[in-house]
């Protein structure tokens, strides 16, 4: 930021007028994500993203709570093979719900492979029922809780720390 000042005085009231300009510079930010073999990197979380499905003919793999674990913990994408399930957490860090009202999935423009109107997996366990866990919803954009025994068919987004 500058700051400019003009003063004026007038000797014979004794008066001293200030006028501060004030201008702003604008700085380009570096994006949040970035995007990288498949992956998508978020500046801000420190986290990066599973965006890449190959081994499922390009779509967004799904299954149930048990194979969502195992399926991320054997992912290898960018040379990475430190794969896992993103907690609540996480994976709301992605939900955009700007994008809810103009009829688009509540994620994060950065991400390419979406299943839309659909629910994802989170390692999240439910306080109140430990047979239960947190799943996201990237229709609404918000979280919900539901039974491990009624999972089947939830989305898998893997995630890890970069």
């Amino acid at each position: 930021m500058e700051i400019n000042a003009l003063t004026c005085k007038n000797i014979a009231l004794g008066l001293s007028l200030s006028l501060f300009i004030f201008s702003i510079q604008t700085v380009n930010a570096a994006p949040r994500f970035s995007h990288d073999q498949g992956t998508i990197t978020d500046s801000t979380t420190k986290l990066q993203w599973q965006d890449s499905y190959k081994n499922n003919n390009g779509k967004v793999k799904s299954g149930s709570f048990i194979q969502a674990m195992k399926y991320c913990s054997s992912l290898a994408l960018a040379a990475k093979q430190d794969w896992r399930l993103p907690t609540r957490v996480e994976l709301l860090s992605i939900v955009d719900t700007t994008r809810v009202a103009k009829n688009q999935p509540a994620i994060q423009s950065a991400f390419k492979v979406v299943a839309t109107e659909d629910t994802y997996h989170t390692t999240t366990e439910y306080e109140d029922d430990p047979e239960s866990h947190w799943t996201v919803d990237f229709y609404h954009g918000n979280s919900l809780d539901v039974a491990l025994y009624t999972s089947d068919g939830y989305h898998i987004r893997c995630v890890r720390s970069k």
